[in-house]
């Protein structure tokens, strides 16, 4: 059935009678009206002076319809049985006297912030259904667009009171009720829009976006939001990039000078995940380069990178009259595409050797699912970390199961927990940001951290990286250790009941041995490593350098690399 067909079965089987009976027995007029006046409605003005409008049978619609309690606005609906209610604003008189005064003594006084989300909003990035068709698969941009909006409002805003409704239809509305945002003037409401804007639906999407680094600390946000699931959800349920018309939707927003390179390796892959990785390994060329030189020809960038402390592979592009983009990190020939385009070139230094490179360490536990805990995370296979079910034990076989921190049931395994294999060296797991590799080239990576202050001086420990890091800072290893703090993110409140800050203080965790006595006896051990085998030591700085994974670390996550 189509939704044009069950809308008008819906409609059929709207009648007077059985909205008479709705609205005397159904319908909860006392809690409506005491949220529309934010008190009693009979001793609140607010609630007197507020419009309501109604559309009734045959599409007549009555405006300026005031009331003086919820008692008289129910006899109302009884009587007049509306189709739909829309709520107005708080006006200077009843608006039902609206005729007997003059423009000077009737107008709004306050109205709240509402944002309308209409799924169609999305027709151009959704390829599972249009129009008004919605399913669970495009509904997940809909639960991106209200956790982005909502931290919006609250964190750039200050606004405390929100709420989230289904419009009943194909989307939702937000209605934000704080005192200050429902004085705003629509000057400052239509700010407050244009904050939000990236960049408008339909025929400007495919207008190119110019974003600075850094990002804008709400921008910041919403990426982060989205980076847990955008490869599964882009890749595999929306297959963004799965036909010659979406990968041209898709090319006019990348770099002129990309473009007819990415059309040819795209043309030699098959799938969304395959041409998506393509193209972040090709981006990562152009970004996170330990330093690039200009007006150099191709043929000479390989030897700049041979000359260049700590490049390792290199890639050269006409980008600037020609320039060598040297990187480093644990590339290899597999991670190439073949190309005729003679505008690139790259390569990899063969047998040179991996410097060490300074860091620092920070530590945290917030329950959450593995950033690279989802299919495709890994360059060249389909490995991933495993995530665990809500008891910390129990693993899950599907790696798109949605993060205990976004409301689904996949969680941090207890086992990844730091563990002491001798006084001088510990095994454990962490996130982490290295300059020059892309996500998919550090996720499951094993790096060896020889710590150079603090208590665990001539200590070390070898980690895998099992988050990616997108909130942490170059060349810092944030350490996975319980009671170190939820950071970001709290799945723990949700796993394990924790405290809303987690234990201890929301960034650092506990203070003393004897707090890690608060959290469950599955994960205390882990808690006990920081006070035992790290001495206590606070976020030391380390030199490290990439090393092969020992099984011990690879047999709890389930991921290992091929380079």
């Amino acid at each position: 059935m189509s939704s044009e067909d069950k809308q008008q079965v819906d409609q059929a089987s709207v009648t007077p009678w059985n909205l008479a009976i709705y609205y005397r027995r159904i319908f909860p007029s006392h809690i409506y009206c005491k949220w529309l006046a934010y008190g009693e409605p009979a001793t609140s003005s607010q609630f007197a002076q507020r419009e309501f409008s109604f559309t009734l049978e045959n599409d007549v619609y009555r405006r300026y319809l005031s009331f003086s309690n919820h008692i008289e606005f129910e006899k109302e609906l009884i009587k007049m049985c509306p189709e739909k209610i829309d709520i107005g604003a708080v006006y200077s008189a009843k608006p039902k006297d609206h005729k007997m005064l003059s423009a000077a003594q009737f107008y709004p006084i306050e109205r709240e912030l509402v944002f309308d989300i209409d799924m169609t909003d999305y027709d151009d990035v959704r390829f599972c259904c249009r129009g008004a068709d919605i399913c669970s698969k495009c509904w997940t941009l809909m639960r991106f667009a209200m956790q982005i909006i909502d931290r919006v409002l609250h964190e750039d805003f200050g606004f405390e009171h929100r709420l989230w409704i289904y419009s009943g239809r194909r989307g939702v509305h937000c209605w934000v009720c704080d005192q200050t945002a429902r004085e705003l003037q629509s000057s400052i409401r239509q700010a407050i829009v244009e904050h939000l804007t990236i960049v408008s639906s339909g025929k400007e999407s495919s207008k190119r976006v110019t974003l600075h680094s850094p990002l804008h600390p709400s921008l910041q946000r919403a990426r982060e939001i989205i980076l847990t699931e955008f490869d599964g959800y882009a890749c595999l349920k929306q297959d963004f990039l799965g036909d010659d018309q979406r990968i041209e939707r898709f090319l006019r927003l990348v770099p002129d000078e990309s473009r007819h390179t990415l059309r040819e390796i795209f043309s030699q892959l098959t799938t969304s995940a395959e041409r998506w990785a393509a193209f972040k390994l090709h981006t990562d060329t152009m970004i996170n380069s330990v330093t690039s030189t200009t007006k150099i020809s191709g043929e000479h960038c390989g030897g700049k990178c041979a000359q260049t402390p700590g490049c390792t592979h290199f890639a050269w592009t006409k980008y600037n009259g020609g320039t060598c983009w040297m990187k480093t990190g644990g590339a290899s020939k597999s991670d190439a595409f073949a190309t005729s385009d003679p505008n690139m070139v790259c390569g990899v230094i063969a047998n040179k050797p991996e410097n060490k490179a300074s860091g620092t360490t920070t530590r945290y536990w917030d329950c959450c699912k593995p950033s690279c805990g989802w299919p495709g995370k890994v360059s060249g296979s389909n490995a991933h970390v495993k995530s665990c079910r809500r008891d910390g034990y129990g693993t899950w076989s599907d790696g798109n199961v949605r993060s205990g921190c976004d409301g689904g049931e996949a969680f941090s395994c207890n086992n990844h927990i730091p563990w002491a294999v001798s006084n001088q060296l510990a095994y454990g797991f962490a996130a982490a940001t290295i300059p020059g590799l892309s996500e998919q080239q550090r996720c499951c990576a094993c790096y060896k951290l020889d710590f150079t202050s603090g208590s665990v001086v001539g200590k070390s420990m070898i980690v895998q990286i099992v988050n990616s890091g997108s909130d942490v800072s170059a060349n810092q290893f944030d350490l996975q250790i319980p009671g170190g703090g939820v950071g970001i993110f709290n799945g723990c409140t949700s796993q394990w009941k924790s405290p809303s800050e987690g234990w201890g203080r929301r960034y650092g965790g506990v203070s003393s041995r004897q707090e890690c006595y608060n959290l469950p006896p599955a994960i205390r051990d882990g808690c006990f490593f920081r006070f035992d085998w790290f001495k206590g030591a606070d976020n030391p700085n380390m030199v490290y350098s990439r090393v092969q994974c020992p099984q011990e670390l690879v047999k709890r996550t389930g991921c290992s690399r091929n380079d």
